[in-house]
């Protein structure tokens, strides 16, 4: 049961990060196509 606490927790960190990266590669990308 910790383990999946544990496991929890790592995803709640990880996902906004994932999503920063994705949203700033996004965002790049999107700049460089106007």
């Amino acid at each position: 049961m910790n383990d999946n606490r544990n496991s929890i927790k790592i995803l709640i960190i990880l996902i906004p990060i994932i999503l920063a990266i994705f949203l700033s590669h996004w965002s790049m990308t999107n700049n460089m196509n106007q």
